[in-house]
């Protein structure tokens, strides 16, 4: 009976072993085919990076022989541009006037024709209207001015007259008259002033333009000047000119 019980004993102690060593062997056979995964895995990624760095070093070889095989050169192209100009010759071709006479008191008339230029600023009246000068009743400026086109643009100009002082009754006796056109007096030239001409066009093809203005001391009857005397009044006359691009 103890032969049997330990022949038993030995049969379960070995059956035992063999279930033990079935379950190491599954294990091991586990860890291996883990340890052949991620071996595969870590192939793979190796192979994957590879095949990027070889993608991108190709890449990179396209490029470069796409950039080797353009043919270049470069090259400046100069340009000569020249603007044109807008400029005008003003000048006085002709002055008269009637003034009051320093030495005998009556009043004198002066004729002057020789050309002045007013083109550039300068201290000159374009009336002629010298210090001290007085007016009267009956006195009169009168200038025959050219307008030219010395430019290469054509334009249209403006002739503005306005007064610089305040108006006062002196200013409302002196009649102004352009190109024998009345146009009304100083006083009625206030503020920006008003234009004697307007928008009229110079070509380059024109030679000039030749107007005429008249300031005159109008002599009223019922003696109504006598509230002008002693009185002060003064004024400007401007040329405005503007590129004219079309006709």
């Amino acid at each position: 009976m103890e032969k049997e019980k330990e022949t038993n004993n030995e049969e379960k102690k070995n059956a035992n072993e063999t279930e033990k060593n079935k379950d190491l062997t599954s294990e091991q056979k586990k860890e291996t085919s883990e340890e052949k995964k991620e071996t595969k895995k870590s192939v793979d990624r190796w192979l994957t990076l590879l095949s990027a760095c070889l993608v991108a070093i190709l890449a990179l070889g396209l490029s470069i022989a796409g950039t080797s095989a353009l043919f270049m050169d470069s090259f400046n192209a100069t340009g000569h541009l020249e603007s044109g100009s807008l400029k005008l010759s003003l000048k006085r071709t002709k002055l008269e006037k009637a003034v009051l006479d320093s030495e005998t008191g009556y009043l004198k008339t002066i004729a002057d024709e020789e050309e002045k230029s007013f083109t550039e600023p300068n201290r000159d009246n374009v009336f002629g209207i010298e210090e001290n000068e007085k007016i009267v009743p009956g006195s009169y400026f009168k200038v025959t001015l050219e307008l030219s086109n010395v430019g290469s643009s054509a334009f249209t100009y403006d002739v503005i007259l306005k007064t610089s002082s305040e108006v006062n009754t002196l200013a409302e006796q002196i009649k102004i008259t352009f190109n024998d056109e009345e146009k009304g007096y100083l006083s009625d030239f206030v503020s920006e002033g008003s234009a004697l001409v307007a928008s009229k066009t110079i070509t380059k093809s024109d030679a000039s333009d030749i107007f005429t203005l008249k300031m005159e001391f109008t002599d009223l009857p019922n003696g109504e000047n006598n509230q002008a005397m002693s009185s002060f009044a003064s004024f400007d006359l401007l040329v405005k000119a503007v590129q004219k691009v079309s006709a």
